[in-house]
């Protein structure tokens, strides 16, 4: 039994036992730290399946060294509202436009949860657009994948996430024709200081509408938060904002994405998308994506799209975009035990990060005089050469 071999520490809360269980006998909940989880709530019949489709004990990797390529999508509008280069949106639509579906993660109509969704249709599409920063659930819409009948399917998620549905396809608890994009991931953050951050943002601009963290006013180096309530916007770049802050300096993160076994280019799936931070690209404001291609299937799907651009790009270019390890904090636990017991984040943030938060703001301000400098030197310079 899974639950007796795997704790929170190492647990990705992927779903993939919850969905291969023959009886039904787990289930996914939010536990009190704010992660998703398996718990036993039927009859363990002892058929292991769960065991054998978990990654965290069985890690799966696709063994060749993959393509590497800077990609971006040619819709300028796609790709400015996209969280880089807008490429997973364009192959999604491509991919719905040739009859097939693509299982995507979207917002819940309140913010409070994500989870994966099945879409069919261009409008659908558009919900998964954008970074999420808390886990999705795929529970139901991996479920539904179980009694398809052979259609097509575009699956992105999070590398645990795919390679647990890599896992399910091989057990063949999961028919149908698959693509996998996985993700480049920093890792999910705790579902409490989501809810602390929700009521931070309320109580400034009340109930929320609309959330985009990848938005790109100042161009994409420089991407900010963008929230629309009932009662006003907030906009804060990601250097200001709280939640980006901690969850960039790695605060509240799950314990097991500090030890996760799918950084850089360890990977089940077809395709692995991200952010591509690379100083040949440094004039682009738009957004960029690096892509690293796996299989056939990937070739396949990125040949077929005709809104997607691709240009190699040296192997060793990963290594200075992104991360190899991310390091948990040294007060993790410190400013963990703080949120469970205030649910505050401006609790936390003055208990914790007063000054980090006061060098961040002065780091905006230099940024905000240096742009200034610059635009008024051009300026002199112009007038002279008129």
């Amino acid at each position: 039994m899974i639950l007796e071999k795997i704790n929170e520490n190492v647990c990705f809360g992927c779903s993939a036992c919850v969905i291969a269980c023959p009886t039904a006998a787990l289930r996914l909940y939010i536990d009190e730290r704010g992660f998703l989880k398996p718990k036993l709530v039927g009859e363990c019949i002892g058929c292991n399946l769960c065991e054998e489709v978990c990654p965290a004990l069985n890690p799966v990797f696709i063994s060749n060294k993959p393509d590497c390529f800077a990609g971006w999508s040619r819709n300028k509008f796609l790709r400015s509202f996209s969280s880089s280069g807008g490429v997973a949106t364009s192959l999604s639509l491509d991919f719905v436009s040739r009859g097939g579906y693509v299982v995507g993660a979207s917002y819940s109509n309140d913010f409070r949860l994500v989870k994966h969704e099945v879409a069919k249709n261009p409008q659908d599409i558009l919900r998964f657009t954008g970074s999420k920063y808390v886990q999705s659930n795929p529970i139901s819409a991996l479920s539904l994948l179980r009694e398809s009948n052979n259609e097509k399917f575009l699956i992105i998620g999070t590398p645990c996430m795919i390679c647990g549905v890599r896992k399910l396809m091989e057990k063949k608890v999961l028919s149908g024709d698959f693509v996998l994009i996985d993700l480049f991931c920093h890792g999910v953050p705790s579902y409490l200081l989501w809810w602390a951050y929700l009521k931070y943002l309320e109580k400034r601009i009340g109930r929320i509408l609309f959330i985009n963290q990848r938005f790109k006013p100042h161009g994409w180096r420089n991407f900010a938060t963008y929230v629309v309530g009932t009662k006003g916007i907030y906009l804060k770049t990601h250097k200001e904002d709280p939640f980006m802050m901690m969850f960039l300096g790695n605060y509240f993160l799950r314990e097991s994405c500090f030890k996760c076994p799918f950084r850089l280019t360890r990977s089940c799936a077809d395709i692995r998308l991200g952010d591509f931070w690379n100083p040949f690209f440094h004039s682009d404001l738009l957004g960029l994506s690096l892509v690293l291609v796996y299989t056939d299937k990937a070739i396949d799907l990125l040949e077929s799209s005709k809104d997607v651009f691709l240009r190699a790009i040296p192997f060793e270019a990963i290594y200075a975009s992104q991360p190899s390890r991310v390091i948990k904090p040294l007060n993790y636990e410190d400013t963990f035990k703080t949120l469970m017991e205030r649910r505050d984040l401006e609790e936390v943030l003055r208990t914790h990060f007063k000054f980090i938060a006061l060098k961040n703001k002065i780091a905006t301000m230099q940024s905000h005089i240096r742009n200034l400098v610059l635009k008024l030197a051009r300026n002199i310079l112009f007038s002279k050469q008129v």
